[in-house]
Order: C-alpha cells, then sequence, then structure tokens
C-alpha cells in the first residue's frame, strides 16, 4: 500500500494509474461534479458516500481538494473526497453517489415542474383566481433532481401552478398569455 506522500510524489513525476490513488489508510473517492455545481463546492465540506452494493450504509467523508482543470467532453472536474472512516467494501473504480453539503444561503424553492422556459425568459404562473393567472419572470439560480432555487417576485402564500394543474400546448398560447394585461388564459 503506498502512503499518501508516496501517491503525490509519484504523481508528480508524471505516473497515471487510478488503481494507486488509493492508500492503504484511506479511502478517497473521486466525485465527478458539474462545471455549474463547482463553485458550491469547497475544501473542508462533509460529505456522504453511498452505492447499492453498500446496502444501505451511508459512509461519512470530507471534500479535501477540487480539480481546477475542467474534462472538455464532460464539463465536470474531479472532486476528493477522504472517508472519515476505511471501509474495506469500497474497491478501486466503483462506482458510488456522493453527496458534498454545501451552505446554499435561503432562497425560494418550487417544483422544477412549474417552470416555463421559453428559450429567451424563464416564467412561473401564480394562481390569482378561478381561471386567473400571472405570470412572472424569475431567475433559476440552482436546480436539483425535484426542485428549484429562484429569485424574483414571489411571496409567501403564492400560489404558484404546477405540472398537471395548469397546461399551456403551444408556444403561442404561453406567449399570449404573458402579454395580456389581465393573465386570463381562454
Amino acid at each position: 500500500c503506498l502512503s499518501e506522500d508516496q501517491i503525490s510524489s509519484l504523481t508528480k513525476k508524471g505516473f497515471q494509474s487510478e488503481g494507486l490513488l488509493v492508500s492503504g489508510q484511506d479511502n478517497i473517492v473521486y466525485a465527478d461534479v458539474f462545471e455549474i455545481d463547482l463553485p458550491y463546492i469547497k475544501e473542508g465540506q462533509s460529505a456522504q458516500i453511498s452505492a447499492n452494493f453498500l446496502q444501505g450504509k451511508i459512509l461519512p467523508g470530507k471534500v479535501i481538494s477540487v480539480d481546477q482543470v475542467i474534462n472538455p467532453e464532460t464539463r465536470t472536474a474531479k472532486v476528493r473526497i477522504k472517508l472519515l472512516k476505511s471501509d474495506s467494501s469500497i474497491r478501486p473504480e466503483s462506482y458510488v453517489n456522493a453527496t458534498v453539503f454545501a451552505p446554499l444561503g435561503k432562497h425560494t424553492t418550487i417544483p422544477l415542474e412549474a417552470i416555463m422556459d421559453t428559450g429567451v425568459d424563464t416564467y412561473i404562473f401564480l394562481k390569482k383566481d378561478e381561471g386567473i393567472f400571472e405570470p412572472k419572470k424569475i431567475r433559476v439560480i440552482l436546480e436539483t433532481e425535484s426542485e428549484a432555487a429562484i429569485a424574483g417576485e414571489v411571496s409567501p402564500g403564492n400560489i404558484v401552478v404546477v405540472g398537471a394543474n395548469f397546461l399551456i400546448d403551444s408556444e403561442s398560447r404561453l406567449k399570449a398569455m404573458i402579454q395580456t394585461t389581465d393573465g386570463r388564459a381562454e
């Protein structure tokens, strides 16, 4: 087994073998993180590793480095996560899921399916009365698998129209609704 110093020395000399990048004392996970998410990832942040072969076990870790080079094909960079406890069930080249806990501040969040992207602007629709909807221009700050953090004129108590509750079947109908002053759907 190689120590971290030995791995570092070999890497500096140009030796590249992914199989050597796990020392005998520590499990290191290399996570591919999309370029858009990199500003939120910092050294020292807590992380979790999970995988089907771990059978529900969650392994705690810590971000120890973030590569500065973006892979031009995948638009990702490597984030190195050191597991806090060594686990023999993780082997080199295993596929795992990594979650990094990054403080993002407080934002208004809405379901992704509520967002209407025209290609030029991004809107949501607020329900005012039965059959009356008000378009609101928003800016998406961050997306997860099911929600988006947004900036715009949305207040607590507003009813945001979502998915099956509100169907716009063509771009022309969307444009017509945005251009009307009263927001009535026809």
